[in-house]
């Protein structure tokens, strides 16, 4: 709405393009024209140029200039450690966003009353992440900085087979960190989730025991850029030879054996010493028959 001297209200339609007071001033009289209220729907701010002088004629130079007051549209970003992120605005406007960057905010302002989305175009690699978008959509109706977009990295677990495992104690390592402790099974597999792009290496920190054992790491070291199901851990039982030495012997036919079974037949010698592998700690005792 414009006023002339502070009066004459005129109302302007949204759109027009001339304007002319209702009330004419004398020859002579002073004018000044100013604006009483400010559009909205969108907001806009107009502004008067040759409004003032002296009327010695119809006056037709005064100027109204309207611009529409825009809002921009940012927020902040939390835990980006990858690159390559880009964001949009109602599906334009795009943004591409700094590792590390803890803010943002578009370019491009939105006219007051327009909408704003902001969505992830392209998700940030090395390493890979995926972030999501919170407070994106609504009405510009100021300065929007409460978006807020959260990044997380995408993990991948680690893990495989293992293979004779019959002792107790094994314990894995990931990384010289992570650790699995596990008890006497076959076949049993462990995971360890892991950083996109991130090293990982599978070593045994506790050989197993009760029997003893050895186990070894097979495909255990590379980089993380799916889940690793292919680390391999095989274990082999520790064993150990029985044996001794034999005096006096002058019969055939002598023999002595384990008690799982294992027999040695000696025939007529002295000072004869036989041996058989055993697994550690595991009993045996020698007999006639």
């Amino acid at each position: 709405m414009l006023q002339d001297n502070g009066g004459n209200n005129l109302a302007v339609a949204s759109g027009a393009t001339a304007f002319t007071f209702s009330t004419p001033i004398s020859s002579g009289g002073a004018y000044s024209v100013t604006v009483l209220t400010q559009p909205s729907s969108p907001a806009q701010t107009c502004t008067v140029t040759n409004g003032s002088g002296t009327a010695t004629a119809n006056v037709t130079n005064v100027q109204v200039a309207c611009t529409t007051t825009t809002y921009t549209i940012g927020g902040t970003i939390s835990s980006l450690s990858g690159s390559g992120l880009v964001l949009q605005d109602n599906g334009g406007n795009n943004l591409a966003v700094a590792s590390g960057a803890t803010s943002f905010a578009f370019s491009t302002p939105i006219p007051s009353g327009g909408a704003y989305s902001v969505t992830v175009l392209t998700q940030p690699s090395s390493p890979a992440q995926t972030c999501t978008v919170t407070n994106g959509s609504g009405t510009a109706t100021a300065n929007v900085t409460n978006v807020q977009v959260a990044c997380t990295t995408t993990t991948y677990t680690i893990g495989g087979t293992i293979s004779s495992l019959s002792g107790s104690g094994l314990v894995l390592q990931d990384n010289g960190g992570t650790t699995w402790r596990l008890r006497r099974v076959q076949h049993r597999s462990r995971q360890y989730a892991n950083p996109s792009g991130g090293a990982y290496s599978v070593t045994v920190l506790t050989q197993p025991s009760s029997p003893a054992e050895t186990c070894a790491v097979t495909n255990g070291s590379g980089t993380a850029t799916a889940n690793v199901t292919n680390v391999q851990v095989s274990c082999t039982t520790t064993t150990y030879t029985i044996g001794g030495t034999i005096s006096g012997l002058s019969a055939r036919g002598w023999c002595c054996r384990t008690m799982a079974g294992t027999t040695w037949r000696l025939h007529r010698e002295q000072h004869r010493s036989r041996s058989v592998h055993r697994s550690q700690v595991a009993a045996h005792t020698t007999s006639r028959f």
